[in-house]
């Protein structure tokens, strides 16, 4: 897997609500107890801010993998940066300082959680995580409290850890702190909880959204939300129809009809992910796609047109195919309440009836779809069908896709037919 560095809100993210924590209760222990006004002129806080961010940038690069050993390595990252830069200073005196233990203490829980809960999803590790915490800030408290005591000298030989924690004035923050990080952690667990209600929920409206729009569309509206208001623009519009399909369905039960269409669904959309639309529907037997390019349009009817050969002639069927280019008025078209996302105009009606004139594979495709694609594309000569209601529309047949290879002297040529052809008159 090739590396790449996290982006920015991701390592943010990772300080603000992990690796920051127990530096910042250091950095205050040694600020106001230990080394009071000359702290911030010594290396200790930089050195703990420059762990915490290596362990940020660490976390972030494995927040999207939820691998549990990386989970737990990542949130040692900070403690083991800052021991072996501390060390390199201070050597084995280092050990000696209680708050630098209980910042070992606190990563391997909070590192053991993490891993935990990403390995089983499980409430207790996020109530694990959240009683760490509110415990580390306790023994920070107490531990300052203890330095503190430990500097009066007329009572140095009588002070204790055990001492300071139960003394009474202290037993408030004892009871109240662990209490916070229980009730903080049963919070988290119920936020958990409705995220991935929300996240679930927000896969699927995602996904029936994709069906009525389209992975191009959807993304276009996310981008943009105005991007779906009604305007002018060329497209290729392709239709697709079965032939006497309403007659083989009364010889057929309803689960025979509906499954022989899903399959066939399937099929084409296999067509549609190597030959994109901005937008595809199925009404029954019928598609209709819409393209943003003409040739691409010709190569999925092509494919098309292949696929129609070998599944519906199985069931004894055929299918004709329109395609036209022109202007159409595409956007979100409805009412308040209720919008969908279409195409109108004369250009679409026309596509229809080159569909509606179209014999059992053939493709027919108009002079204004024949006139933008590369000689490439096999055709008729040029023909006229008489739509009902219309004057006579110049049509061609799309009979192949011929891919020419010429040498640079154009002396001999090389022709490679696609496996996918259009049917003959």
């Amino acid at each position: 897997m090739r590396w790449r560095f996290p982006p920015r809100h991701a390592i943010w993210r990772a300080l603000i609500t992990n690796a920051l924590h127990y530096p910042v209760l250091n950095m205050l222990l040694e600020w106001f107890v230990l080394s009071q006004s000359t702290y911030f002129l010594s290396v200790d806080p930089y050195l703990l801010l420059f762990s915490a961010c290596i362990q940020a940038i660490a976390l972030a690069m494995v927040q999207e993998t939820s691998r549990p050993r990386a989970l737990f390595a990542a949130n040692m990252v900070g403690v083991v940066t800052y021991s072996l830069l501390e060390m390199a200073g201070e050597g084995w005196e280092f050990w000696q300082a209680p708050h630098h233990l209980l910042y070992w203490v606190y990563s391997v829980v909070i590192a053991a959680c993490a891993a935990w809960y990403a390995r089983r999803q499980a409430p207790a590790a996020l109530m694990g995580m959240y009683m760490a915490r509110s415990l580390a800030l306790l023994g920070v408290y107490s531990l300052g409290e203890y330095y503190l005591a430990q500097a009066d000298v007329a009572s140095a030989t009588t002070i204790t850890f055990r001492s300071v924690l139960f003394d009474p004035t202290h037993l408030l923050m004892g009871v109240a702190v662990p209490l916070l990080g229980l009730l903080g952690g049963l919070a988290e667990v119920e936020a958990a909880r409705n995220f991935a209600l929300l996240r679930h929920a927000n896969q699927r409206l995602r996904t029936y959204a994709r069906w009525l729009l389209g992975d191009t569309i959807l993304q276009a509206l996310l981008d943009d939300p105005r991007a779906g208001e009604p305007r002018w623009r060329e497209r290729t519009i392709l239709f697709c129809d079965v032939r006497d399909f309403t007659a083989w369905c009364e010889t057929q039960s309803p689960e025979a009809v509906m499954q022989a269409l899903e399959t066939w669904y399937q099929q084409v959309e296999r067509i549609w992910a190597t030959f994109p639309p901005i937008r595809y529907k199925f009404t029954a037997d019928e598609v209709m796609a819409v393209f943003a390019d003409p040739e691409q349009a010709a190569h999925a009817a092509l494919r098309l047109n292949a696929l129609n050969a070998r599944y519906w002639q199985s069931h004894g069927l055929g299918a004709g195919i329109g395609i036209h280019h022109g202007p159409v008025i595409e956007g979100l078209i409805g009412g308040q309440d209720v919008k969908y996302y279409d195409v109108l105009g004369d250009t679409v009606n026309s596509a229809q009836r080159l569909e509606k004139h179209a014999r059992r594979q053939q493709i027919l495709v108009s002079e204004a779809v024949a006139a933008l694609l590369p000689p490439d594309f096999e055709m008729s000569d040029l023909m006229y069908i008489e739509p009902k209601g219309k004057s006579p529309i110049p049509v061609r047949l799309l009979r192949r896709f011929v891919e020419k290879a010429h040498t640079q002297e154009r002396v001999t040529r090389e022709t490679h037919v696609a496996t996918y052809e259009g049917g003959s008159t």
